[in-house]
């Protein structure tokens, strides 16, 4: 598993673009919230999701996991969220207490693949 550390915003800053190949499943996104120019905390009781619009129009989703030694969520890239070239339009879904917290939009660039079926 390669483990790459994402700064994502919540309300404002710019959409991050995460870069990815077709068909890669052996990333892990380790996700860092930053809210009014500090660090904020996703709580430990939350439940966090990833949604996400693929190229083709298809939709995903898919559970974070949250590492207690370090306080940061993640996720495990699977083949559903990686199978079609082009930019997949991502939410991270952050429920607590029944309530939606909040919402940080990003996008994972998929590269297409040169021995695409």
């Amino acid at each position: 598993m390669i483990q790459k550390n994402i700064t994502l915003f919540l309300a404002s800053g710019p959409t991050i673009i995460i870069p990815v190949s077709q068909y890669d499943d052996l990333w892990q996104f380790r996700f860092s919230v930053r809210y009014d120019g500090a660090e904020w905390t996703i709580p430990s009781t939350a439940t966090v999701s990833i949604t996400g619009r693929k190229a083709n129009g298809e939709t995903f989703e898919v559970s974070c996991s949250r590492d207690a030694s370090t306080g940061r969520w993640y996720v495990d890239t699977d083949s559903v969220m990686t199978d079609v070239p082009g930019a997949a339009i991502c939410e991270m879904v952050i429920v607590d207490g029944g309530r939606r917290v909040g919402t940080v939009n990003f996008i994972i660039k998929v590269e297409e693949a040169p021995n695409n079926d």
